[in-house]
């Protein structure tokens, strides 16, 4: 069959082969059974191909419907979200309901105040000494 790589060229091959086969079908006794398989093959491509291409269109053309959808959608939506705040107006805890945000007003902020020193207080003050052995360490002694 050669580099065929598309479904048309594999349609046409097909076709060339069955029409050879026929017109040899006296020499080509005992492959009647292969014939009509490769007949039935390439009819059930036909048919799928067929069959491809409406659903493509009809996805296509369920596409073009959402859209059209989505965008009356959006225009009723603004429409009614701009009647809602009309009608109770943009502060109004209402609005939560239609998932809508109320404007707040800003809230209160504590002014940041400087800390104060504190006056120092003395607390427990370890002392360090050396070890009785000669190894250089120091340990920590607690005030009595």
């Amino acid at each position: 069959m050669g580099n065929i790589t598309s479904i048309a060229d594999y349609q046409k091959s097909f076709a060339a082969m069955l029409a050879g086969a026929e017109a040899n079908a006296d020499e080509l006794a005992g492959t009647e059974e292969v014939r009509g398989g490769l007949t039935a093959a390439a009819l059930d491509v036909q048919v799928a191909l067929n069959r491809q291409n409406s659903l493509k269109g009809q996805a296509q053309q369920a596409t073009r419907d959402l859209e059209d959808a989505l965008d009356r959608g959006k225009q009723m939506y603004s429409r009614l979200r701009s009647g809602v705040y009309m009608h109770f107006g943009q502060q109004a805890e209402k609005l939560a309901e239609f998932g809508l945000h109320p404007r707040r007003p800003p809230a209160k902020v504590k002014p940041v105040l400087p800390e104060i020193a504190k006056p120092f207080q003395p607390g427990p003050n370890p002392v360090e000494t050396a070890v009785s052995e000669t190894d250089g360490t120091t340990q920590e002694v607690k005030a009595a």
